[in-house]
Parts: C-alpha cells; sequence; structure tokens
C-alpha cells in the first residue's frame, strides 16, 4: 500500500504532463486576404465610427495620417494657385511649376513646386535671397537627398523644405509652407 501512494503523486503529475500541448506546432498565421474576410469585433453606430457593420461585412481598414518624414506626391500639371497671402518677396525659382496648394491648420498654407534645379543650388538660392529681404534664419538642414531652411520675420514663420520628386527623379519638389504665429490660448509661464 505504502508503493501505491508514492505512485499517486508520479500518476497525478504524469497526467498533467501528457495534457500539455507545448510539444505541438503553433499554427500559422493566415494570409491577410483571410484576414480582411474575417469580421472582428462589432460596431456599435457611435458618432465616431459612423454607422454599423452588417453580417459577414468586414471593417474598414482605418486611415492612417502621412508620417512627417514622407515626401507628398505632387499632382502632374498646374492644378492650383498662389494664394493671395503668399509672401509677396518669396521668390519661386525660375523654372518652377507650381505643383499644389495645400491649406492647413491654423491658417497655415503649403505651396509645392516642381523644379529641375539642383537640390544645393535651391538651397543656396532660397538661403541667400530670404536673408537679403530681412528674414530671419532660424533652421537649417542639408544633405544629398533632403534640405530645409526655417525662416521668421515679424510674426511670419517660413519653412522652405527640398525633396527629390519621387514620381520623377529629374526633378525635385519645394515645399513652402508658412503661416502667422499666434499668440497661444493660455498664458505663458
Amino acid at each position: 500500500m505504502r508503493d501505491r501512494r508514492r505512485l499517486f503523486p508520479l500518476l497525478f503529475i504524469g497526467s498533467l504532463m501528457s495534457s500539455c500541448t507545448c510539444h505541438r506546432q503553433v499554427e500559422e498565421a493566415p494570409n491577410p486576404s483571410a484576414l480582411s474576410q474575417r469580421h472582428v469585433g462589432f460596431d456599435t453606430g457611435g458618432p465616431s465610427t459612423g454607422g454599423s457593420l452588417k453580417l459577414g461585412e468586414a471593417p474598414a481598414a482605418p486611415e492612417m495620417p502621412p508620417t512627417p518624414n514622407q515626401v507628398p506626391q505632387a499632382p502632374e500639371g498646374n492644378v492650383a494657385e498662389i494664394p493671395p497671402d503668399f509672401p509677396s518677396d518669396v521668390q519661386l525659382m525660375q523654372d518652377a511649376e507650381l505643383a499644389a496648394v495645400h491649406p492647413m491648420a491654423q491658417g497655415a498654407h503649403a505651396v509645392l513646386v516642381r523644379t529641375e534645379q539642383d537640390m544645393s543650388q535651391m538651397y543656396n538660392f532660397y538661403q541667400s535671397d530670404l536673408k537679403a529681404k530681412g528674414w530671419t534664419l532660424e533652421q537649417n538642414y542639408q544633405a544629398k537627398d533632403q534640405a530645409f531652411l526655417g525662416f521668421r520675420r515679424g510674426n511670419t514663420i517660413l519653412s522652405v523644405t527640398f525633396a527629390k520628386d519621387p514620381s520623377n527623379p529629374s526633378k525635385r519638389l519645394v515645399n513652402i509652407m508658412y503661416q502667422e504665429d499666434q499668440k497661444p490660448e493660455f498664458d505663458e509661464f
């Protein structure tokens, strides 16, 4: 009887180990197309979602905002006009072709142009031209494939970004963003 009492703990441990699934292979993850056909969760139809899903309908993929280091894709042809509040002393380079104008938050605008000028030529042109016109250079960065200049004059903030045009490697994109600096809504410390 004593030998049987010693075997019970061993039998108990053995039964636990026999139910272990750690020796089995893990299932491979389904391919992305199979995931898009699955229904994951439900939509309550609240104000943030704009409606509810029907049975068997897959939820729409969320739209992700562009990351700051992405170069915007410029549309082909002249599709925009320079805004009336564009700083009058900021020149576009001689061969610059207006690609797009984007209104931004807090009254800012981004004017996107294409040019065939060399990156260093554009950088030097805007740096010397704007300094000569009374703009204060506050930030600058220059590398082989991209560059940035940040200026201020009075309450106007102006940034000029240069990058290769991903849709046309023979051209470069110049993004001129400007806005009036606004006093914060709260008292400064």
